[in-house]
This record gives structure tokens, C-alpha cells and sequence, in this order.
């Protein structure tokens, strides 16, 4: 008997960036076409659909139920989609796996200068969203953009957004959609815009991505 050809190559697909950058709005998971677990929404939904107050017991719960879900797809082989901050170590540690299981790790990152990160959460808050301290805020957002170049060098595929635009009260989604900046494939940077954001240009001081570096 012929051996079974392989399926496609399985995807870890992570969405990336500070609280308040956009991920949700624009990137949400579950629209990536790949199993997805977004850890807000889990606790939302465990929390009788209220993001205030979430007790801690609802917490730990919703990430049992996040480690599980990539534990079980990375084992199995299955793409997913998870939503990071990228402030962490962890996110790099599930890379790691996945690509020994044979994954193509593909990253999006989407970010804004902090000021607008933090006023774009107290709006959130004010609408029954989810908030965070402007501290936490300013602390992820940091960890988050130092991390930024050792995912570009160590992700199969990496798209940097730019989300800087604000929402006019007529503005369509689209039109706001944020802006391609950075793509980068193997580590080398395959499309740099001409004219990038302080945050990124932050994030990229003292590397090498540069066209065809």
C-alpha cells in the first residue's frame, strides 16, 4: 500500500500586539480560517458575557482552557490561532514547539504609539470593554515592541501593521483598515513603507531589517 501523502503544512498563526493596538477590531482570530482562541473572549464568555469584574476563579479557568488548546493542536498537528501581546516569553517557547512539530509559524503585529494605545482602552472601558491600568499598558507596550525584532527573526512570516489612524464617528472599517509597514519572510525584510511610524522605527533601532539585508 502507497503511503499517505501529507497534508498541508500546519500554521501557528498568532495576532500580536499591546492592549489597545487594534488586534481584535482588525485581525480578529476566529476570522483567520484556522481553529482560534482569543483568552478575552473566553473569560467574557465565562464571566455571563461581562468584561468587569471577572473574578480570579474566571481566570485561571480561561487559561487552563488556552494552554489546553495549544498543547492539543500542537500535538495534533492542527493550525490555530491564538491573540498575544508578544510581552512575553511564552509566546516564543509555543513557537519553539510548533515548529518542531513541523509548523509554519506566521505572525501579525499590529501596534500605535502608546498614548493612543492607552486613550483607545479607556474608550473600550467606557463602552463595557475590558480595561487596563494605563501602567500595564505602558509595561506591555515596551516589553512588546523590545520583542517585536526577535519575532521578525525567528517567524517563517511576519506583517507588521500600523495602526495610527483615528475613527472619525462616520469613518468605515475599511477605510481605516491599518497600514501595511513591514513584511518580512525567513528573517529578511522583503517590504519595508517609506514612511514608518516612531514606534516601529523604536522597535528597529540597532537591526538588520533592512530591503534585502
Amino acid at each position: 500500500m502507497s503511503p499517505v501523502a501529507p497534508g498541508p503544512q500546519a500554521v501557528f498563526d498568532p495576532v500580536a500586539g499591546p492592549q489597545g493596538s487594534g488586534k481584535s477590531t482588525f485581525f480578529p482570530v476566529a476570522g483567520r480560517g484556522y481553529d482560534a482562541f482569543n483568552i478575552d473572549d473566553r473569560r467574557r464568555a465565562l464571566n455571563g458575557g461581562s468584561s468587569r469584574l471577572i473574578p480570579d476563579t474566571v481566570r485561571r479557568q480561561a487559561a487552563t482552557e488556552y494552554e489546553a488548546f495549544i498543547k492539543g493542536h500542537l500535538r495534533k498537528r492542527m493550525s490555530l490561532s491564538i491573540e498575544v501581546t508578544l510581552a512575553k516569553e511564552i509566546t516564543f517557547k509555543q513557537a519553539q514547539k510548533a515548529r518542531k512539530a513541523g509548523f509554519r509559524l506566521q505572525l501579525t503585529y499590529v501596534a500605535a504609539e502608546i498614548d493612543k494605545c492607552i486613550r483607545r482602552v479607556a474608550n473600550r472601558l467606557d463602552r463595557g470593554g475590558h480595561g487596563v491600568p494605563p501602567e500595564v499598558i505602558r509595561e506591555t507596550h515596551a516589553a512588546s515592541l523590545r520583542n517585536l525584532a526577535r519575532a521578525l527573526a525567528e517567524f517563517d512570516i511576519v506583517q507588521v501593521y500600523d495602526n495610527s489612524r483615528e475613527a472619525g464617528l462616520d469613518d468605515d472599517l475599511v477605510v481605516l483598515m491599518p497600514r501595511l509597514v513591514l513584511e518580512t519572510q525567513g528573517g529578511k525584510a522583503i517590504f519595508i513603507a517609506g514612511n514608518l511610524p516612531g514606534w516601529l522605527k523604536s522597535a528597529l533601532a540597532g537591526t538588520d531589517f533592512q530591503p534585502g539585508s
